[in-house]
């Protein structure tokens, strides 16, 4: 979604608060209130998503599952808004109008706050899905101490962080190289890509469930 958001919604990111944050201070400085308008939009998409998944889904979440019901429910909501960004996406033109930008960047950024919240709440060490520097992180420290330590006490549970790490890594990249390609074609419409994704882990959570 960060690279849909950045190449066609004002060059803004709505996952990755640290570069929104900085963007907001740079247009504020700048004097560009329209552009600082949008960066706000993000953080207080994200901030929301965060808070609601918070308040809704965490008491589920912290039952000793894998995933828990309550992880479907809100990944489930955040399916609902990214359908409707790309719906609303399609019909508010190539560029879109100011407010639809608004609208657009709170729509995204509110669906990627509930799935961070989600990923941190569900405690995967090292893996955080919409600040992927904090994977990079995570993977390498992690990978150093597994090389460092005796072959003796390197456990199943670190190999397996060390994995999901790297897939997240690898998935990442892929995911932002398919919405450059398909944001060229589609424009706000690529939202489908994490649609579909988003979509599969339900499905694939729900029939884990039963």
């Amino acid at each position: 979604m960060d690279a849909l958001s950045y190449l066609a919604l004002d060059g803004i990111f709505v996952s990755f608060m640290s570069g929104s944050t900085i963007f907001l201070g740079l247009r504020i400085g700048a004097g560009n209130v329209p552009s600082a308008l949008n960066a706000s939009a993000a953080i207080i998409g994200y901030v929301g998503g965060v808070a609601l998944a918070a308040y809704i889904a965490y008491p589920g979440l912290t039952q000793e599952k894998l995933w828990p019901q309550s992880a479907t429910k809100m990944a489930a909501i955040e399916l609902v808004l990214l359908v409707v960004f790309a719906i609303g996406g399609s019909f508010a033109g190539k560029p879109p109008g100011q407010f639809a930008v608004y609208v657009l960047i709170a729509l995204a950024s509110l669906a990627m706050g509930i799935q961070s919240a989600i990923v941190y709440a569900l405690g995967v060490y090292g893996v955080v899905t919409t600040a992927i520097s904090a994977t990079w992180t995570g993977a390498i420290i992690g990978l150093v101490d597994w090389r460092r330590s005796p072959a003796t006490k390197r456990t199943v549970k670190e190999k397996q962080n060390l994995g999901v790490q790297g897939v997240v890594l690898l998935l990442f990249l892929l995911g932002a190289t398919a919405g450059g390609l398909a944001e060229t074609r589609f424009f706000l419409e690529a939202a489908i890509v994490p649609i579909v994704i988003i979509g599969l882990v339900i499905v694939i959570a729900s029939l884990r469930m039963r």
